[in-house]
């Protein structure tokens, strides 16, 4: 083999080794991402506009890692959910996972437990848990999973469902309906914020894990995002930011 042809061959070998590490390598993926814009501390729009919570950070997190390009579109909880089953969303940064929505959506490893709690005004002792419900007005956000569960259970609960959690505390805290069924970190977040007469009534009603949620079948994404948790928690970086969301509470 001549010099000159042996630089030519080595030339066209760095090359195709090259073209074959860039294609079995991961590519950089662009990825519609859903949030709930009233949802703190898990997912909201923050006063610059921008996304912000939990849900957002640990989501960029898992992007640094594994090369994933984000996009946010912020709407209601409502609006948000309707986006992802028309296919106009690729991910939802934030969903409660239940087998009902197994059906509709393929979730990622579980990254957090959330526990929803009813909430009554400060002073009322009316109700004490579920077993004093019938009869009651609950304010729920429009199609959470306490707007399901109370639909669903025909105990005799009139779910009356707003456009967000937060609404629901306001709207509790003003005089309307009985109790409001919210996460209970949102619920400590809200009252505090913005000084609302309101208080925790009785223990966990409904717990759920929180989790990142694809469309189905989109098992390259899933396996990225699973991949990223799977980093996240091995490098310590979820151990710092869960803390610095909920350490204070």
């Amino acid at each position: 083999m001549t010099p000159h042809v042996r630089s030519a061959f080595q030339i066209l070998l760095v090359a195709c080794l090259t073209a074959l590490c860039a294609s079995a390598a991961p590519t950089r993926k662009k990825v519609i991402v859903g949030i709930n814009r009233d949802y703190p501390p898990y997912e909201y729009l923050d006063l610059q506009g921008r996304a912000a919570g939990y849900d957002v950070d640990l989501l960029r997190a898992v992007a640094e890692v594994e090369d994933l390009e984000l996009e946010f579109k912020a709407d209601s909880w409502d609006a948000t959910l309707t986006a992802f089953r028309e296919g106009r969303l690729d991910m939802l940064a934030g969903m409660l996972h239940s087998k009902t929505r197994e059906a509709v959506a393929d979730f990622s490893t579980p990254h957090m437990v959330v526990h929803y709690t009813l909430f009554v005004r400060r002073g009322d002792r009316r109700i004490q848990g579920e077993a004093d419900l019938p009869g009651r007005t609950v304010l729920v956000e429009r199609q959470s999973q306490m707007h399901d569960y109370f639909s669903a259970t025909g105990m005799g609960v009139r779910a009356l469902a707003v456009a967000s959690e937060p609404e629901t505390l306001r709207r509790l805290a003003l005089g309307e309906g009985d109790a409001a069924a919210v996460p209970q970190l949102l619920g400590m977040v809200i009252a505090k914020q913005a000084h609302l007469a309101i208080q925790p009534a009785g223990g966990p009603l409904f717990t759920r894990q929180l989790c990142f949620v694809t469309q189905m079948g989109d098992g390259d994404l899933l396996s990225r995002l699973n991949t990223g948790l799977a980093i996240l928690n091995q490098t310590g970086r979820y151990a710092e930011i869960y803390p610095s969301w909920f350490g204070r509470l």
